[in-house]
Parts: structure tokens; sequence; C-alpha cells
């Protein structure tokens, strides 16, 4: 029996599809077609009654947003194949304080030879060791940044002990991807009134977006805070339309607060922007009540973290990078300018491909918003609506609520972290990256809907201007600097290298000797020497050496180093190479 009616109710919903329509009106199923439907319908249970149309709908989508998700994954299997052949010192430090339990730093001595081993075991997890936390507590407790991201780089690295791999942290980024496709499509449906086809363009583009890629393939906890800040806009959003928050929506609150907390500092940054327009909006509609359950919500939650990790104090109130960003935020707007041209280059390059394209789209966006909202306002004060206001005047009023929200978000987290962050550099914008996608195709969408009445033309148009600033034929190119390492350090595979550094005691030779670990793991051996230590040399290895890599940091004097070297081993002849893919290097060939 229980056969039989699945069998029916699967004969209903492929009879929809295959209805024959009236000769009369192609647009209308024949009467006697329907008739049969009716009948087909009435022979089901209730319990198996569904909405067909609806369902159809629904399929399609889902297929649609799983076929980009699939083709969003697969590009960023590709890219991290083909454009990551080397990592930077951040990223594999980040390694280092996920599986050390020595200490978040790789120790070198001067004058003193290594192997390619050091690296390879620096990175991985020790036989022994694996899901070893407290390590990881006690070395992020010695750095600046929260525990969530090398947590679970530990977690993945502890199934294969002894060995490194980039797509360890590789694939904890790319798994946020999926999700993110997901919420994007969500947030544009609440932007939209619920425009499937115009929240899937959004997540195309986003999710073949050179930004997206630029965040996903740099291996840091960046790709992750992104998901957090998302998702905890998405949360924020859909409660706007609740009439009242019950404690379900609480623990949402709490739980994406708690894993962004967990994740990046500048995610609180964030966070208190979003909240005080949240806020806003219940005290604008006196629900006081729910405004205080929501700060005794936030408190709870900023217990547990503290309780969790206690190094957070420290961080944000101290240590160096507290200091810089305290200092920056406190600093005159000189500085703040300088900061704003310079992120700003950085991050509409990453999302737009060109600077100047980017400027333009976003210009005309803004430009028509204004122009948009300055005659919403005068047909208001005129005793007039739009035509698509009357009908549903509330609907609109929410959605409209909920895009100042999500641009007072957008465009106060931006100018707090170009104000307060040391660095200039894309990765602490990675949260502004969708949701600055999301801002200009809505924009893009609103002027063109008013002039052209194709649907399929504006989609058309709109993922024309997405994909063509995005320049996306040279993301597939590998960096210059990464092919020059990889040739050089093969041809001279059978070579011994120097790697002249500055101050043992100096964070950045750190840095530096994590940074150039793939030339010098390629290598048979390599030496150290600092600055700071230049004593007569006393190596026979050195002494017989025929030739010699020599790589030395920028900061360094380069004749000093290069005329020490030569005195010592006899050879004469200076080659230049290359330079480091940051350019904080330059490496040389010593020969006969």
């Amino acid at each position: 029996m229980v056969l039989s009616l699945l069998i029916l109710s699967q004969l209903r919903l492929c009879f929809y599809f295959f209805i024959p329509f009236s000769n009369k009106n192609p647009c209308v199923p024949h009467p006697k077609a329907v008739q049969f439907y009716q009948t087909l319908q009435e022979g089901t249970t209730k319990s198996m009654n569904f909405e067909s149309i609806k369902q159809k709908l629904k399929s399609r989508t889902t297929i649609i947003l799983f076929i980009i998700i699939i083709l969003s994954t697969a590009l960023m299997i590709y890219m991290g194949a083909v454009n990551k052949p080397i990592l930077n010192g951040d990223e594999l430090g980040s390694y280092i304080s996920a599986n050390q339990s020595t200490g978040n730093r790789l120790t070198f001595w001067s004058r003193s030879w290594y192997d390619g081993r050091l690296y390879t075991d620096a990175y991985s997890v020790h036989p022994g060791e694996r899901f070893g936390y407290s390590k990881v507590w006690a070395n992020q407790a010695d750095d600046v940044h929260p525990v969530l991201w090398h947590a679970a780089l530990h977690t993945i690295c502890s199934f294969f002990p002894g060995q490194y791999s980039k797509w360890y942290a590789l694939s904890i980024n790319i798994m946020c991807i999926p999700i993110l496709i997901v919420l994007v499509y969500e947030i544009v449906m609440q932007l939209s009134k619920k425009n499937e086809k115009l929240a899937l363009t959004t997540a195309f583009l986003y999710s073949i977006s050179t930004g997206t890629i630029a965040v996903v393939l740099f291996l840091r906890m960046y790709t992750v805070m992104q998901l957090w800040c998302v998702l905890s806009l998405y949360i924020h959003l859909r409660l706007i339309r609740a009439n009242k928050l019950d404690w379900k929506d609480f623990i949402w609150i709490g739980l994406s607060t708690f894993l962004g907390v967990m994740t990046h500092y500048y995610f609180l940054a964030y966070l208190f922007i979003l909240a005080v327009c949240f806020c806003v909006f219940l005290l604008k509609n006196k629900r006081v009540k729910e405004i205080i359950w929501y700060c005794i919500t936030m408190a709870i939650t900023a217990g547990i973290s503290i309780a969790v990790y206690p190094a957070m104090l420290k961080h944000i109130f101290g240590g160096y990078r507290g200091d810089e960003t305290m200092n920056n935020l406190k600093g005159d707007l000189n500085g703040f300018i300088e900061s704003l041209k310079t992120v700003s280059e950085a991050v509409l390059t990453d999302i737009f491909g060109n600077m100047i394209v980017g400027i333009i789209i976003l210009a005309v966006v803004a430009i028509y918003a204004i122009i948009h909202c300055i005659f919403i306002t005068k047909q208001n004060k005129q005793g007039g609506r739009f035509e698509e206001d009357e009908n549903d005047h509330a609907e609109n009023s929410l959605i409209r609520t909920r895009i100042v929200v999500m641009l007072i978000t957008l465009i106060g987290y931006y100018l707090l972290i170009v104000k307060a962050t040391p660095i200039r550099d894309f990765r602490y914008f990675a949260p502004a990256y969708p949701l600055i996608i999301i801002a200009v195709i809505l924009g893009m969408y609103q002027p063109l809907q008013r002039y052209i009445k194709r649907q399929w033309i504006i989609y058309a148009l709109i993922i024309l201007i997405g994909i063509i600033p995005t320049e996306v034929y040279k993301i597939t190119q590998t960096p210059m600097e990464a092919s020059q390492a990889d040739i050089i350090s093969e041809e001279y595979k059978d070579c011994d290298a120097i790697l002249a550094l500055h101050d043992p005691g100096d964070g950045v030779t750190n840095y530096i000797a994590l940074s150039n670990y793939y030339q010098m793991s390629k290598y048979r051996m390599f030496y150290i020497i600092y600055e700071t230590e230049l004593d007569p040399l006393d190596d026979e290895t050195l002494k017989n050496e025929d030739r010699l890599i020599v790589t030395i940091y920028k900061e360094l004097d380069h004749d000093v180093i290069m005329n020490y070297l030569k005195d010592y081993t006899g050879l004469s002849r200076e080659t230049y190479l290359y330079s480091g893919d940051e350019g904080d290097t330059e490496t040389y060939l010593l020969s006969e």
C-alpha cells in the first residue's frame, strides 16, 4: 500500500512536468489533462500532498545552487594546485603554531648547517603528539591570534603525522566556500523579495570572484572569519523579520559570536557595528526587553570565550599587535587617508580585477542609489509611493531596513579596520568582500529592471559586468616569482646555500627564514649567518665549495655580506638570480 502511494505521488510529479497544454492558449493546460491530474491527486493521501509548482522551482534552484558549489569548489582546488606553489612566512607559521610542542617559532643557530627536513619536522605533527590541543593553546597564547583556526589545522595534520602539505590548510578554506555560497544566496533572498534568479546570480559571481579566490588561497584564518561574519549577518537580518526573539535565536547569536571571536579579534569590530544597528532596530520598535536579553547573551558569550581562551584579554588590550591597533585608533587622519588609499586599491583590485574599474562601478551604483533614495523621499512627502510599494509597503520597508543594516555594517567595518590595522593588507577586509559583491549587484539590478523588461537580459548583463573586470584569465597564471624559485632551486639542487639574516632575536628573522623555506629545502644543505655575528668563519665545507647559492635579507648591507663570503670562500664571480616572491630577499650565485 505504501509503495503504491509513493508510486502515485511520483506519477503526479512527473505528470505535471509533461502535462499537455491547450491548443487555444499554450500557457494553459488542457482541461482534460487538468481533470485527470485532479483525479490522480485525490487518489493520494493527504500526507503525500505537496505543492508541485513550488517543489519544482525549489528543486531547480537547489540543483543550480549545487552546480555553482561544485564548480566553485573545483575552481578553488584547481587554483590551489596551480597558483599556490609556495607558502609565505605567515602561512607556514600557522603550521608551526598548530603542530610544534617547542613553541611557535623555528630556532636557527648562526654558523650551522641545516637540511630540508628541518622544515618538514617543524610543520608536521610528530608521532605521539597527535590531537594535542594544549600545545596549540600555549603556542597561540604566545602569539597574537585566537586558536580556532590553528586547532582545526592541528586536527587535520594529526591524521597525517610526520607529513606536511599545503592541502591540509587549504582544505579548511575550501570547505567554507559551499556554506558561504548558500549564505550569500539566502542574504540576497532576504534583500530582494525572494528573487531566486538574482540570488543565484549573486552566489555565482561571489563563487568565482578573484577576491574570494584570493582569500581562500591565503592559508590563514580569514576565510573562516569571513564565514562567521556572513553567518552573523544572515542571522541578524533574518531576526529583523521576527516579531519576537526566542531562546533558540539567542543561542544562534551566541554560537556565531563565540566562533567568530575564537577565529579573529577583528570579528569584534564587525559584530559591534552589526549589533548596534540591530539594537537600534529593536529600540525603534520598543522591544527593550529583547535588547536586554541580547546584551545578556553577548555578556555570557564573552565570559565563555575568555574562560576557554584567557590569553585573548592580553592580546586585545596588550601585546605588540594590540598596542599597534590602539595607537592607530588614536592617530591623526593623515595616516588614515594614506591607509584608506592603499587598502582600497588592494580590495578593489581583488574584487574587480582593476582599481579604476572598481571605482567606476562603485561610483555609478552609489550615485544611482542616492538619486533613487532622494526620489523615494520626494514621492513620500508628496503622499505617493512607487507602484511596487503600494501592495506591500511593509515588506518593502523591511527590506530597506535590512539593506541599511548591511550597508552600515559594511562601511563601518571597512573604515574602522582601515583606521585600526597596523598592516595594510587585504586579509583583514575578507568579511567585506561578499557584502561588497551583494551591494554592487543589488545596486546594478535596480536601475536595470526599470529600463529593461526582459529579465534574462538583466542577469546576462550583471554576469557580464561581474566576470569581465575580474580578469579571470589572469588568475590561472602561476606567479612569476614562484616559477623562478621553482626553476632555479631545481637547477641548483645539488648546491649548498647560505641564508644571511639579521638578528637571531628578531621576529623578522624567523619570518624571513620561513618565507624562504621552499628554496632552502630544495638545496642540498643550507648554512645560516647573521649580520650581527660576522666573526671570522671556520668551516671546511664552505672553504671547499666551487659554487654557492646566497640569499640575503634586503635590509642587510649587500656589499658587506658578499665581500665577507668572497674573502673566505675564494669565489669571486657574483650572478644575480631572482628576488623573493615578497620582495624581502635577493638570491645570487657565487662561483669561481
